[in-house]
């Protein structure tokens, strides 16, 4: 979790990295996080995306895939942002539902988006 203390000590580094822009872009995105995050137990997916030369290929939806199994193995809720109408479509093709959405002041619309548990029953074979 995000402290207050962490944010002013990397501060000056992250103003360095992303400029003026880039921080108030991060400061609106962590002012609205939580309103959107569920209130269960759940993983929250971050930093996903592929490289502009491999999206369409279907890198995202495997790598993605992936890590919904594990979530789906132990039953749980999965949650993550979406910064592009790309990446929507993907979530919600994959399950994951809109839960409101925000503009950032120098960038992209967010949506965030949960998928709820995806819990599959065992399957069990009988042999006589």
């Amino acid at each position: 979790k995000e402290t207050l203390l962490r944010t002013v000590r990397y501060g000056p580094t992250m103003l360095g990295a992303v400029r003026l822009r880039g921080l108030l872009n991060w400061l609106a995105y962590r002012s609205e996080f939580e309103r959107f995050q569920p209130t269960s137990p759940h993983w929250h997916l971050v930093r996903i995306g592929t490289a502009g030369n491999k999206r369409g290929q279907g890198v995202g939806t495997a790598l993605l895939k992936g890590r919904l199994a594990v979530v789906d193995g132990k039953g749980d809720v999965a949650h993550l942002e979406s910064s592009s109408p790309m990446s929507e479509r993907l979530y919600r093709r994959l399950g994951f539902e809109a839960v409101g959405s925000f503009k950032l002041p120098y960038g992209a619309l967010i949506v965030p988006m949960t998928r709820p548990s995806q819990l599959r029953p065992a399957v069990v074979t009988h042999h006589p």
